[in-house]
């Protein structure tokens, strides 16, 4: 993508002109950078208009703000850039991130033993640096997913 961006100027052109929060009836800055800038990549394929392309890539992007990532990933999956073993570490991490966002929630609003929350806190990091063994907690979740989308 960054290659694309550099030998892309007539995209980094449109990106600085949309980002204009005046152009259209949006205000782009709401939008992840990067995120709108593969959008926009991904739907020139369907059109010749810069304009359109970021119109269709901000509509996505207003469903799902990270729709672009999961783009990418469908894509590599359907043309086999990525392993199932992969993908099966791509869902651990992001069960770990919900559950790291369930549990700081739950630690806020709810009365839980000091144990607990001492336990939840040491967990409340980057799934990288999880120990195998708390990674597996995860990995189990990331299974039952791929089970059901028949991965």
């Amino acid at each position: 993508m960054r290659q694309f961006m550099r030998e892309n100027e007539e995209l980094k052109k449109l990106i600085r002109r949309i980002w204009n929060p005046k152009w259209g009836t949006r205000d782009q800055r709401r939008y992840d950078p990067k995120q709108l800038a593969k959008g926009i990549a991904v739907e020139r394929e369907h059109t010749n208009s810069g304009e359109m392309a970021a119109e269709i890539a901000m509509d996505h992007l207003d469903e799902f703000p990270d729709y672009y990532d999961w783009h990418e990933l469908m894509e590599k999956m359907i043309h086999r850039e990525i392993s199932i073993s992969e993908i099966r570490e791509l869902l651990s991490e992001l069960e770990h991130e919900q559950w790291i966002t369930w549990s700081q929630s739950i630690a806020k609003t709810e009365n839980l033993s000091p144990e607990r929350v001492e336990r939840w806190q040491r967990l409340w990091i980057p799934y990288d640096q999880l120990s195998e063994s708390d990674k597996d907690h995860d990995r189990k979740w990331a299974d039952r997913v791929m089970k059901i989308v028949g991965i």
